[in-house]
């Protein structure tokens, strides 16, 4: 291989989500054929995932070429999520508004077969191929763009949005480029994102040192990833853990429940420098005003004061509400929490 990229930003035990076309075939049920007999390479893929509060969407391109003669393929497009089954939870598919153009013409006329893959306990992870048979024109390119929106896949507490990229691994030779592009609001949290795992601790983080050359910060959360010479494993995902974030609104306890690790005088938040987190400056803000707020800051913005005055609790046992303190100084911060600020306003700086 020339070069293998696992891919991941929150790996959930369970959670897949099959994405990428894919050469296949199709009798009782679909399946993905195990090699390379073909002349087509996949050049490009570019996927673009933006993030919603009850669901994601997918927008991916596809530039092929053919360097042999015509072949017609069974393209196959698999979409799976993990759904919850129990307290007569909703477990339909939400539409999928899925749509295919290739060189620009609108494809219409699918096989679609829907598949029940796991059952476990709780929960039941579906899968839905999307089959259509494609003519790749020898010396030519054939540009495939596929769209589609889907529900989060469920794990316990959390969500997760998915793309296999690994499905497109029997094209012929590596992927050429794959660029990832996220895009969020500041009602979405972005759980532990990471590219890549350390196996000793089993903590996800972005370092840059790795990645650096891969990574472009787009704007106010949107991000970029550049990777060449991919030849993906089945299983190769891209997965990113996600909860919603009211930080508009009347508090609903999400933050306080993502916060657990905020343990003011026990632990530092950002023990590496280099780790990026994928938030925007609204909720860098609110991160750091949650400082600012735990030593009873009195709030000239409306907005903040009624954030923190509905706020259930702070992660110590000491302080569980919103006080205002009239002989506030940033001199009641520990070393800590002014090292945490310090990242904190840093990385706040260094959003385009």
């Amino acid at each position: 291989m020339k070069n293998i990229i696992i891919f991941q930003f929150f790996v959930l035990l369970g959670i897949n989500t099959f994405a990428n076309d894919s050469r296949t075939i199709y009798g009782s049920s679909v399946g993905i054929i195990d090699n390379e007999n073909t002349n087509i390479i996949m050049e490009t893929e570019v996927i673009n995932i933006t993030l919603f509060k009850e669901y994601y969407e997918i927008d991916v391109t596809f530039d092929f070429y053919n360097e042999g003669n015509d072949e017609t393929v069974l393209l196959g497009f698999p979409i799976e999520t993990v759904l919850l089954t129990y307290d007569n939870v909703n477990n339909e598919w939400k539409n999928l508004n899925f749509t295919n153009y290739i060189n620009g013409n609108l494809i219409d006329n699918y096989t679609i077969k829907e598949e029940i893959v796991e059952v476990d306990r709780s929960y039941e992870t579906k899968r839905i191929w999307y089959l259509r048979e494609i003519l790749f024109k020898g010396h030519e390119h054939t540009y495939s763009r596929v769209t589609y929106r889907v529900q989060y896949s469920e794990h316990g507490f959390f969500k997760a949005a998915g793309y296999i990229y690994g499905t497109g691994y029997n094209w012929k030779n590596s992927i050429g480029t794959m660029t990832i592009n996220i895009k969020h609001s500041d009602d979405i949290l972005i759980r532990s994102p990471a590219l890549g795992r350390s196996l000793e601790t089993g903590r996800f983080l972005l370092n840059l040192n790795l990645f650096k050359n891969n990574f472009t910060w787009i704007g106010n959360g949107e991000y970029r990833f550049v990777l060449n010479n991919i030849e993906p494993k089945l299983s190769d995902t891209i997965t990113i853990g996600v909860e919603p974030f009211d930080i508009y609104g009347e508090y609903g306890n999400e933050f306080g429940d993502w916060a657990e690790g905020w343990c003011w005088n026990k632990i530092l938040l950002y023990e590496n420098d280099n780790e990026i987190r994928l938030y925007t400056k609204n909720q860098i803000r609110l991160f750091i005003n949650f400082f600012y707020a735990f030593h009873g800051y009195n709030f000239k913005n409306q907005l903040y004061k009624n954030y923190f005055e509905n706020f259930d609790r702070f992660m110590d046992v000491d302080s569980t509400k919103y006080i205002i303190n009239e002989q506030f100084s940033e001199k009641d911060f520990n070393d800590i929490e002014r090292k945490n600020l310090q990242y904190l306003l840093r990385i706040e700086n260094m959003i385009p």
